[in-house]
């Protein structure tokens, strides 16, 4: 049968994001590093992006052309005691995400992106660079542990889901399904909304059989709001729209699951 990675949810990794109008200035990136006392505690190691350059051709580029060089992003992170990533508050280009690698409940892990997420717009965000876009991805991660010879994905994988081809069923433990779509009805908040559902079927470095499961959402505001009106306050948008599309992948996870999984995990709660 398939077991989830954790005891009580499949989830390795939830990562939240914006995405801004334009791309952080070195100003803005240093401001952050500036600020890193505020939240040292919770992330005390500094990262910053490494920027590798190219040029193509063997003549020089017009002396007129227009230039822009490239800003290297910062990273704050914090370490598990295995060495591995934890917690990550990252602003690189133009967009600012928190990756938890630690999931526990969606109110505890939100709560603490929140902050992250509030903390950086205070920080980085200008009336002139505007929120365009929510982020919501998870990870999960399923592993089959009875004899590979009786591998069943129909133990794993709703054989109703409109969004799975009958074709997967018996490709055996290699296989993957990548698919994604739009939609502009029932949203948070005015706009469109990508939903992307990727599916990868692989052996671990044991050798055992595992599907990795990744739900991936991306609300597209309509009219792009400022860094205040998304995490200005308590009760701003982005605490609506988070948890809206914490509601939205879950649903996903239900309309290719079976109903038994979806239970193990906690989908009905």
């Amino acid at each position: 049968m398939f077991e989830p990675q954790g005891e009580k949810h499949a989830i390795i990794e939830v990562v939240f994001g914006l995405r801004f109008a334009r791309n952080f200035t070195p100003a803005e990136i240093e401001a952050l590093i500036a600020a890193h006392g505020k939240f040292k505690d919770d992330l005390p190691k500094i990262n910053r992006t490494q920027i590798f350059q190219f040029s193509f051709g063997d003549g020089e580029p017009p002396a007129n052309l227009p230039f822009t060089p490239p800003v290297a992003g910062v990273a704050f992170d914090a370490m598990k005691k295995d060495g591995t990533l934890d917690w990550r508050l990252k602003a690189d280009d133009n967009a600012i995400f928190v990756n938890c690698l630690s999931y526990s409940r969606w109110k505890e892990v939100w709560a603490k992106a929140q902050q992250f997420l509030r903390t950086a717009n205070e920080i980085v965000v200008n009336d002139d660079n505007p929120v365009t876009a929510v982020l919501l991805q998870y990870i999960d991660v399923f592993r089959w542990t009875a004899d590979k010879e009786k591998y069943d994905l129909r133990l794993m994988l709703d054989e109703e889901s409109q969004h799975i081809p009958k074709s997967i069923y018996g490709c055996g433990p290699f296989w993957h399904l990548h698919q994604g779509w739009y939609r502009d009805d029932k949203l948070p908040a005015p706009g469109r909304m990508l939903e992307r559902v990727h599916l990868d079927a692989l052996l671990d470095d044991k050798g055992v059989p595992t599907v990795k499961l990744d739900t991936y959402l991306q609300l597209e505001l309509a009219k792009p709001q400022s860094g205040a009106t998304v995490f200005g306050t308590a009760d701003a948008l982005g605490d609506k729209v988070y948890s809206d599309l914490h509601e939205v992948n879950k649903a996903l996870l239900r309309s290719v699951l079976t109903k038994e999984l979806a239970k193990r995990i906690g989908l009905d709660e």
